[in-house]
């Protein structure tokens, strides 16, 4: 058992999952939330001044955030105490997520086995639900599929589940790439390839995709159309998630500049699906 300083975070509630991806790479191990209040543990000390005006510039149009006090606790297995709080959950009664701890259900389509190691991407958030249920209704059959931000590598999972020929699953940050090897071998998965690496040097034979899935945040999004439209097939299709519904038309009108042809929106709780296909 170790030692842990526990650091107490105000966020808006729509950005928790964010937060908390962005603490994990400030070495947090482990989370509580509890509505606003995110309770992160690490074993050492951090600049919280830094950590905060990191998290404030990057969030901060939608919400201070705020570390009001920390405190240092002594043995306990709080990455332990985290997974016991993780729940099953089905997504239009199609895809039943759980972890390898749950008891496996039936009456569904799919279901994908999750270990949850921090990494974004466990279906509990509004944006990995919009995703998976835009998925499928999409001819997957002998596709190639490209998850770009993989987290926890449920997008390239699901897409493999649902008959594509190949997926390949890029990530910047090693945990998650990871956390999606892993859970690609909890659910049997050979089809999918997982590298560390930077979008933009992306460079890959699987390419052109069928399908690409990203579900990160705004301002990547804009970054990142021109890759999106270099590594799409013709006809090939685009889902976006990952920001708010107010995001809509800054998305809309950088994919239309990269001649990508908006299909269709989707969202649930300020949180927004985009479709697009290129040309």
């Amino acid at each position: 058992m170790n030692d842990y300083f526990r650091y107490h975070f105000i966020c808006p509630l729509e950005w928790g999952d964010f937060v908390i991806a962005e603490l994990m790479q400030w070495d947090f191990e482990a989370f509580e939330q509890q509505q606003e209040h995110i309770f992160g543990f690490v074993q050492k000390q951090v600049d919280v001044d830094r950590l905060i005006d990191q998290l404030n510039h990057k969030y901060g149009e939608h919400g201070v955030i705020s570390c009001p006090d920390f405190e240092f606790i002594t043995g306990k297995n709080w990455n332990k105490i985290w997974e016991s709080q993780f729940n099953p959950i089905a997504i239009d009664q199609f895809c039943y997520i759980r972890a390898p701890f749950h008891e496996p259900s039936t009456g569904y389509a799919l279901e994908i086995i999750i270990h949850p190691k921090m990494s974004f991407g466990t279906g509990h958030h509004e944006t990995t639900g919009l995703m998976i249920s835009a998925m499928q209704h999409l001819a997957l059959e002998n596709s190639k599929v490209c998850d770009i931000g993989c987290g926890t590598g449920i997008l390239a999972i699901a897409a493999s589940k649902l008959g594509a020929h190949s997926c390949y699953a890029i990530d910047n940050d090693p945990n998650c790439i990871e956390n999606t090897t892993e859970n690609a071998k909890l659910n049997q998965i050979s089809n999918i390839s997982v590298s560390l690496e930077d979008i933009h040097f992306f460079k890959n034979d699987l390419a052109p995709f069928d399908l690409i899935c990203s579900n990160i945040t705004k301002n990547i999004h804009l970054d990142h159309f021109e890759v999106y439209k270099k590594l799409l097939k013709p006809k090939g299709i685009l889902l976006l998630s990952g920001f708010f519904k107010e995001d809509q038309k800054a998305l809309e009108d950088e994919a239309q500049n990269h001649g990508l042809i908006f299909i269709d929106q989707k969202d649930k709780n300020k949180w927004c699906l985009l479709k697009f296909k290129n040309a």
